[in-house]
Parts: C-alpha cells; structure tokens; sequence
C-alpha cells in the first residue's frame, strides 16, 4: 500500500478517516497488510500532521512486515508512529528518509529499532519527497557515535539482521569512537548490506588492526 500525501484525496482520505474515528479506536483492521510506504512533501506532511501520527493506530496493520516514511521532516511524527505496539513482534523492515536538518538524539535512534524484536533492515537516509537521496546542505543528518554504537548495543536480535544502510548524513566522533562503532559490527554476522558515513578521518594502525581482528 503506498500513500502519497501529496495527493490531495490522499490528504481528504486521512483527514475524514482521522475526524471520524474517536481517539484510541480503530477505523479498519488490515490484517493482510505487509507493506505500507507513506511518500509526501515536507509540506503535506505537515498538513496531514495529527492523522499521519495516528496512521497505525486507525488501520491496525498486525501483520505489517515492511515501513517506509519518507519525506517527513519531523521525528516526533516517526515516534509516534513506530510507537504502535502492533509494529513490535512484525516488523522487519524499516526505512526512513528524513527532510531536512536533523541531529539525531539518543531517543531517537532507539525508536528505529530497539522496540522491533523482528527487525533484519535499517535504511536511513536524507531524501527529497520523492525519496532521491538529498545532497544539499539543509537535508542532512548527524549521529553522534556513541549514540550510534549504544543504539546497536541494544538491537534485540543482531545476529539476524541484514541490512544497515545509514547515507546522505554524518557521523561524529573522534577515531576512537568510530573504531569502536565498527569493531560492533562483529555482533552481526549475518550483514549482507552495510554502509555507514564515516568520516574522512586518519585511523591509527592500531585501531585499524583490531578492527580487523574484530571482523
């Protein structure tokens, strides 16, 4: 299923499904969903703001196996929707492209994962509506490292997971820091798609060859 809020009897739709539907009940339970891609404009997210919190909660997909949001500029949106109780023992795929500027808090990097028991792939990104990678300075995103590495600290299951594709941001810290983010990595061994933006900063011998041995 694939909504587009930049379409306005996309727009129409949430909103008559929002105001018609009492705070905490469903509006349909779609039991059969598997994948759910919700595209639109910084913009249109923002107009659609109040329904698109509440998306999981109106349609109660219990099985949804694959999300994606992107175009949405605001993380409290992304909270709230992964908050969904009915995500937690279902989901195995996740992607985010975030608009805009964007530094990324401890809180929030645990909101992309932890609570997701099933979860085999991240991919996070700075995008453009349209969900192409964003190269300008305003659509950007900054992780620091040690809230990175506690995030993958915490994953439930990292041995099952695939795919972690963080592009289009920056990653901060020092060599030690990003040394100790990849020396992680070990605790995933069925990665099969890794990409993480690291800084273009000169490692010692030393951290690389445990590193190495790490891996």
């Amino acid at each position: 299923l694939v909504i587009n809020l930049d379409l306005a009897p996309c727009q129409a739709l949430l909103e008559n499904i929002d105001a018609s539907t009492p705070q905490g009940e469903v509006f349909v339970e779609m039991t059969k969903l598997r994948k759910l891609r919700v595209v639109g404009s910084s913009k249109h997210w923002h107009s659609v703001e109040q329904p698109s919190m509440r998306l999981l909660q109106l349609l109660q997909p219990s099985g949804l196996e694959e999300l994606a949001l992107v175009g949405v500029d605001q993380m409290k949106v992304v909270r709230s929707i992964l908050s969904n109780t009915t995500l937690h023992s279902t989901l195995t795929r996740l992607h985010l492209g975030l608009h805009g500027f964007h530094f990324l808090a401890q809180e929030d990097l645990l909101a992309l994962g932890v609570p997701l028991a099933k979860l085999k792939s991240l991919r996070l990104s700075g995008t453009s509506a349209s969900g192409v990678a964003c190269r300008e300075s305003y659509c950007r995103m900054f992780i620091c490292a040690n809230a990175f590495l506690e995030y993958l600290g915490q994953l439930p299951r990292p041995e099952e997971i695939e795919v972690i594709q963080v592009s289009n941001a920056g990653l901060l810290g020092d060599d030690h820091q990003i040394a100790n983010v990849l020396r992680s990595l070990a605790s995933f061994p069925q990665l099969r798609r890794l990409r993480l933006p690291l800084p273009s900063l000169p490692l010692a011998f030393r951290e690389l060859l445990t590193m190495r041995l790490a891996l």
